[in-house]
């Protein structure tokens, strides 16, 4: 998927980038914590281990979004 200029999605992080084609955008802005300490209707928030394990997620598909130039 190729967004819009100026586009905001409000969704969950990793599924809008999953759905986005690779070298889409030339900058990305995060403004994280998003889901670093919200409890995922288990009872428990998530640990240090699960925020690192998120947030490298994310990363990675940001990369993948980038484009070259």
């Amino acid at each position: 998927m190729k967004p819009k200029n100026r586009t905001i999605f409000h969704e969950d992080v990793e599924k809008v980038l999953s759905q986005l084609d690779d070298s889409t955008f030339t900058l990305i802005y995060l403004d994280p914590s998003w889901g670093t300490s919200r409890d995922r209707g288990k009872g428990a928030k998530k640990t240090g281990e699960d925020n690192e394990r998120f947030l490298t997620r994310v990363l990675q598909n940001c990369h993948r979004l980038l484009a070259d130039n």
